[in-house]
């Protein structure tokens, strides 16, 4: 930040004594400006040593509207950029907001669908900013592309933090069965069930959380 003085004012008077200083300030921002409002209680970023110990179980943690989220690293393939999105939807339903040319530099590029995870969590398209990501996953053979505002680590967690979300069913069909509990319980992370993702895209419908959890997220 900085700051000065105007020399003068209104129409440059400078003169007869008359003194009636404006002060002009400059903010200049120098790294990413995050626009996002979290929803709810501002989740914290930084995780505790004490609730990522090894021997854990690996998760791909990423930004929802400031909250974080978890998916299994074991099936996650990838990280690109909210820039490389195809938005064709070719008639699709709602959430299905593009395609992705996946694939290394030696390999042949495969095109794959990309869904909103936070259309699935909070019932609303995602705004693509700078900071987006497409995270890859993999379900046995198939591979699609998730939307998240951010990436923020791969942390392991022990089954001791790992707990049932009240909204968990016995037969898996529910998106967060699971949360995390980080930093001796202050930081809740929500576990992505892709088993459920998976098949609730192959049954033609959009993965999408229990209404009344929506109605007061929004």
């Amino acid at each position: 930040m900085g700051c000065t003085v105007t020399n003068g004012y209104r129409e440059f008077k400078v003169s007869d004594g008359y003194q009636e200083d404006v002060i002009a300030v400059v903010f200049e921002s120098f790294g990413e400006v995050r626009e996002r409002v979290a929803s709810g209680n501002k989740t914290a970023t930084t995780l505790e040593s004490s609730s990522a110990e090894c021997g854990g179980k690996q998760f791909a943690t990423c930004f929802i509207d400031g909250n974080l989220y978890a998916i299994p690293a074991e099936q996650v393939l990838e990280a690109l950029p909210g820039s490389n999105l195809l938005p064709m939807t070719m008639g699709g339903f709602e959430g299905r907001i593009g395609m992705l040319a996946y694939g290394h530099d030696d390999e042949e590029k495969k095109i794959i669908w990309v869904f909103d995870l936070g259309y699935m969590v909070r019932g609303r398209l995602t705004e693509i900013t700078r900071g987006s990501q497409i995270i890859v996953v993999q379900f046995e053979a198939q591979s699609i592309g998730m939307l998240v505002d951010d990436l923020h680590g791969v942390p392991e967690f022990s089954d001791e933090h790992i707990t049932p979300t009240p909204f968990a069913r016995h037969d898996g069909g529910t998106l967060i069965p699971q949360v995390i509990r980080a930093n001796q319980g202050k930081v809740l992370i929500q576990v992505i069930n892709l088993d459920y993702v998976y098949s609730a895209l192959k049954a033609g419908e959009m993965p999408r959380m229990p209404e009344p959890v929506m109605e007061e997220a929004a």
